[in-house]
């Protein structure tokens, strides 16, 4: 399966586990999934629960990260 870069974790948003996705041009509103890579590692597949724009970024929050502490856990 070949994946297309849409954006980069930036940064964890509020406190519900929000990740900061910067980079995707608004091409995460109309995506029911998303796979998240770091460096050349197996990409990991996770459904986006929600995402809206957030100043000049993406504040999208993905199954499987309920907190502020976990998603800091995805940056970079």
């Amino acid at each position: 399966m070949s994946l297309v870069p849409l954006g980069k974790v930036v940064r964890a948003v509020g406190l519900k586990g929000h990740l900061g996705i910067a980079g995707s041009g608004g091409a995460l509103a109309g995506l029911e999934r998303i796979a998240l890579r770091r460096g050349a590692g197996e990409p990991a597949f996770r459904r986006i629960v929600e995402a809206r724009p957030q100043g000049g970024i993406w504040a999208v929050r993905i199954e499987g990260v309920a907190d502020r502490t976990a998603a800091e856990g995805l940056v970079g």
